[in-house]
């Protein structure tokens, strides 16, 4: 019998980007690699994340799957997860070392979260975010020192930096994957980021939402992918996984939500460009890139089998 899960989520089955929305965030990023792996293994119903408890209160089903942004229930939620009787399952995205767990302890069967952390209650269980998709490797024939970056073109990612970076390099070229955000105007931004350029780096900028599998092709014709993030929030980068699946060499800034991969990374002071150009000279120079062993443990199928495994877990 397969099990009965309503997914509450950024994201719809057939591609949809995050119900309706012109823009995509890892959040629907995350539901999108999973759900999409598990069609034939659960009977699924997905939901945005604007429904509210009555709406699912005469719905057959077995497991209740949360998936906020922010990683915690709506407070309208929480007479619901008190009283329902079917199983409940969160995926935490803001996963902070102090954060308060005794909520999550208390209202769900099983709480996924995506970093490892110290004095985990009995409910948690660690499932990295974003798995690796397979994508056939072609090395590319130009071999210009390209940097690439994927994401939001949002102040936190820290791409001005990347460019003052580029500047001290020079003899360089960027590759900006920027997904278009409600929250920022990608072409007046890109604009300001050409201005710290001063016509002395080119930049080479696609402002649209590609498919996974495209976005890792893209960055393939990169020598080096750079992800930096200054606010201490959130789970994963589904653009470093890109990055790792594209089997290049990551360059990433000293920021908790990178631990769980820092040991295959060159981490780099992202507030001093001659630092941070250095760092990146060295990762070009040297290619170390993750081990077959990380990605293949990483593999998408297999964290999507995970979440399956928790599932049958609660249910008994």
């Amino acid at each position: 019998m397969k099990p009965k899960v309503v997914w509450i989520t950024h994201w719809a089955p057939g591609g949809e980007p995050a119900f309706g929305s012109p823009w995509r965030c890892g959040t629907a990023a995350y539901a999108e690699s999973v759900l999409s792996r598990l069609m034939d293994d659960i009977d699924l119903m997905v939901l945005p994340i604007w429904t509210q408890p009555h709406e699912i209160a005469n719905t057959d089903f077995d497991v209740l799957h949360l998936n906020f942004a922010e990683g915690a229930p709506k407070d309208l939620w929480m007479p619901y997860l008190v009283s329902a009787s079917v199983k409940k399952v969160l995926t935490l995205h803001d996963t902070m070392p102090e954060g308060n767990r005794s909520l999550f302890t208390d209202l769900f069967d099983a709480v996924i979260v995506n970093q490892r952390v110290e004095e985990q209650a009995p409910n948690f269980r660690y499932i990295p975010q974003f798995g690796i998709i397979e994508v056939p490797f072609v090395d590319r024939f130009d071999k210009t020192f390209r940097i690439g970056t994927h994401g939001w073109p949002l102040p936190y990612k820290m791409i001005p930096e990347i460019c003052r970076a580029a500047v001290e390099i020079g003899d360089c070229e960027l590759l900006f994957l920027m997904s278009e955000s409600a929250h920022a105007d990608v072409y007046q931004l890109c604009n300001s980021y050409s201005e710290i350029l001063q016509g002395k780096v080119p930049l080479i900028l696609v402002a649209d939402w590609l498919p996974p599998e495209e976005v890792v092709r893209q960055l393939q014709t990169c020598s080096i992918g750079v992800f930096g993030c200054s606010v201490a929030k959130g789970g994963q980068s589904s653009s470093v996984m890109s990055a790792i699946a594209a089997h290049i060499p990551v360059v990433v800034n000293d920021n908790w939500l990178y631990a769980d991969i820092r040991d295959y990374t060159y981490v780099a002071d992202f507030n001093d460009p001659k630092k941070l150009a250095e760092t990146m000279r060295l990762a070009h120079e040297e290619r170390r890139i993750f081990p077959t062993e990380f990605i293949e443990e990483r593999g998408a199928d297999k964290i999507a089998r995970r979440h399956l495994n928790v599932y049958k877990e609660v249910l008994g």
